[in-house]
């Protein structure tokens, strides 16, 4: 752990800041994007965050890039099972382009994806579905025996183009779990862990 203290008024601007000097890389995290759809926040991008450091009685504004980061080193979550052998750095890292966030996608620039958001106000699991075009989808979820716990098929109405809510309701075990998306002529397949 590092020996720096945060303070603020904002705890979504806190958390993004230290996720951030953690290694992380916050636009990957869904909590910061829900937090912006329900009104609970305005940013995302750590660098659109004024930040201050405290020397000499004073608050003196710095760049975000003159601050150190520390990747955590971390057994938590760590994949060491099924001959996998994840060192302890478990980061969310992957780059993500904040100003195709901020600017907003044009219809056509999406991959078929699928991500976990977290869990609306009934438990239910919350995901993010993107799509390129109008298409026929279906989405199942499975247990790692291979059972369909849920399915979600769009089989007779398509779906618009670009990025979409989708809430597994009934959801009531946590685990690991598969996800699969297909649409005509396309598949993605995802792997969520959930908590209860």
């Amino acid at each position: 752990m590092t020996n720096e203290v945060i303070f603020g008024i904002d705890p979504f601007r806190i958390d993004i800041i230290a996720h951030w000097l953690g290694g992380h890389e916050p636009g990957n995290f869904g909590l910061f994007h829900i937090g912006i759809e329900r009104g609970l926040s305005d940013v995302l991008d750590p660098h659109d965050i004024p930040v201050y450091l405290w020397k000499d009685g004073r608050a003196t504004l710095t760049k975000l890039e003159n601050l150190k980061r520390t990747p955590l080193v971390t057994y938590y979550l760590q994949r060491d099972y099924n001959g996998q052998n994840e060192p302890r750095f478990h980061l969310c890292d992957e780059p993500f382009d904040y100003s195709a966030w901020k600017a907003g996608k044009k219809i056509g620039d999406y991959l078929p994806s699928i991500r976990e958001l977290g869990y609306d106000a009934n438990n239910n699991v919350v995901m993010e579905l993107s799509l390129p075009k109008r298409d026929y989808v279906t989405i199942d979820v499975v247990n790692r025996r291979g059972e369909v716990l849920w399915r979600l098929s769009a089989d007779k109405n398509e779906i618009e183009p670009g990025v979409h809510q989708v809430v597994w309701d009934g959801f009531d075990k946590p685990g690991i779990y598969s996800v699969y998306v297909k649409g005509m002529g396309w598949d993605v397949e995802k792997r969520i862990v959930t908590y209860s």
